[in-house]
């Protein structure tokens, strides 16, 4: 499966345009995978990586940050599908949504596949819902996050509970920006201890975290941008 990144702060594109937040694209699944801050930039970038919204069929947000919801509007004329959780969304974002023509998938159950090889991971402790992705890809299991509330290692352990196999890859925002250096290292070990073979840090991750990984994972740390792809 290859997937996309189609928003994010950094891009290897100079006609692709950055911004805060995060979104990529699942191209077998014809899955995106939260949307980023602004819908223009989004529009933009999907345009020039020719990712058509019609080829577009759902849309997953991984939580209610508008990091990783307001680009959604750059789909409003084809309207996907939106696989969210009860609660995840404020009451006034998904009015604007359903305003818009958005269909608003609320599936109280999180166990099974939303696509062939792909299943939702979940986390809702202290009040917070946020959904991640495990996908199963040709080399071992892969991890995509948002942003990793409530720790990018307690994600890891919770995952790593519900699969067997090898983790191919961890990709998407880990919530490491600004971190204390003991934390980003005890996450390290910890992805280390669970046998992860590659990571991808991006988004809220953080420069200096994403140093941390690069010196622990060398080559098999990717800095993905704006526009680079990734197979799994």
């Amino acid at each position: 499966m290859k997937i996309t990144v189609v928003f994010d702060g950094t891009t290897s594109n100079s006609r692709c345009r950055v911004g805060w937040g995060f979104s990529c694209f699942l191209h077998e699944a014809k899955l995106l995978f939260d949307t980023g801050e602004d819908p223009d930039k989004l529009k933009n970038n999907l345009g020039v990586l020719k990712i058509f919204s019609r080829g577009i069929d759902k849309i997953i947000l991984s939580h209610g940050h508008f990091d990783h919801t307001r680009g959604i509007m750059a789909l409003k004329e084809t309207s996907p599908e939106v696989l969210v959780l009860p609660g995840l969304l404020e009451p006034a974002q998904s009015r604007q949504l359903l305003d818009h023509g958005f269909k608003l998938s609320l599936n109280r159950e999180t166990k099974g596949e939303i696509s062939p090889g792909i299943q939702r991971l979940v986390n809702g402790e202290d009040g917070f819902i946020e959904q991640a992705l495990l996908i199963k890809g040709r080399r071992g299991w892969s991890m995509l996050f948002g942003c990793a509330h409530g720790g990018v290692d307690h994600w890891l352990q919770k995952a790593r509970s519900l699969i067997n196999g090898p983790i191919d890859l961890v990709m998407g925002g880990f919530h490491l920006y600004r971190a204390n250096p003991l934390k980003i290292k005890s996450t390290i070990e910890q992805f280390q201890k669970l046998g992860v073979q590659r990571v991808a840090p991006c988004h809220c991750t953080g420069p200096e975290a994403q140093g941390y990984f690069q010196k622990a994972f060398g080559k098999n740390c990717l800095q993905l941008k704006v526009a680079d792809e990734v197979e799994i």
